[in-house]
């Protein structure tokens, strides 16, 4: 179980087939958070902290695709708890098919948000920032994949991440959203 825990940050699109790409661009929007913040001198709001754990999760069931830890150095103490969250985040979701967001049943202690349906039926979950950054992290992820990816469209999709940011009031996203070049 501990090995769960400690997956590598480096990831190779062959390790996860299909999702191998979503681990890397996750990756980069995690180091571009820290970038972010750094230069703006708002460090403080990351609370040292510089990376976490993505899970994609099936829409309907929640079940993880894959869970992989992304970012910068990770407090070690702090990892199974943001592991737990990740897969929490994307369970919860899946529980309320009406909700596009985790933000939308979070309760601020234990529940929090972070975690976002995508068009295409699945989940993306983030946990090791505040709740509002794990959230613009995992809009910034879909909204690149959707780049990248023929079946969706980009109009659509951005329409999408900004429905879901305005439920949370997401001050973050816009800015992440510049800042990854999107």
């Amino acid at each position: 179980m501990e090995q769960e825990f400690l997956k590598t940050r480096f990831i190779e699109d062959q390790r996860f087939g299909p999702f191998g790409s979503i681990a890397n661009r996750a990756h980069f929007i995690a180091t571009r958070v820290q970038m972010a913040f750094k230069d703006h001198h708002n460090e403080d709001l990351l609370g040292g902290r510089m990376g976490g754990y993505l899970c994609v999760a099936e829409g309907e069931t929640g079940n993880p695709h894959f869970t992989v830890l992304v970012g910068g150095h990770v407090n070690q103490e702090k990892l199974p708890k943001y592991y737990h969250l990740s897969h929490e985040k994307a369970v919860r979701l899946s529980q309320n098919p009406t909700h596009v967001s985790s933000f939308q049943s979070r309760d601020g202690k234990n529940q929090f948000g972070g975690a976002v349906r995508t068009l295409d039926g699945l989940i993306y979950s983030f946990s090791g920032f505040p709740e509002l950054i794990d959230e613009a992290l995992v809009l910034v992820l879909m909204q690149l994949g959707a780049k990248y990816r023929i079946r969706e469209k980009t109009k659509t999709v951005e329409h999408h991440c900004n429905v879901i940011a305005k439920l949370s009031n997401n001050k973050f996203y816009t800015g992440l959203e510049n800042w990854c070049d999107v």
